[in-house]
């Protein structure tokens, strides 16, 4: 899940939904988007990450890191955070 928060500048930065509209329509080509509740002050975003191949799912969650370090980088520390959590793998490396 991707937390944003918009923080106390007020009207001169855009509201958490804005900030995260653009990465709700890129990741969501790449990942399943299971929730998403925002509002000016808070935006909540989830996707669920699956691969078959263990490699690529990793990438995947990279990723996800990268974009969260891409929206700090220009809203400003803390403006996202990620809370990444592994439920469960590809049961064939578990067999």
């Amino acid at each position: 899940m991707i937390s944003i928060r918009r923080g106390g500048a007020g009207f001169r930065r855009p509201g958490a939904v804005a900030i995260s509209a653009p990465f709700r329509g890129v990741l969501a080509k790449r990942f399943h988007l299971i929730a998403f509740n925002g509002s000016v002050e808070e935006a909540d975003v989830a996707f669920i990450i699956r691969d078959h191949d263990r490699a690529k799912f990793e990438a995947k969650k990279v990723l996800m890191g990268k974009v969260v370090d891409f929206i700090n980088a220009k809203y400003g520390a803390d403006t996202a955070v990620l809370n990444l959590r592994d439920r469960y793998y590809n049961m064939r490396e578990l067999v």
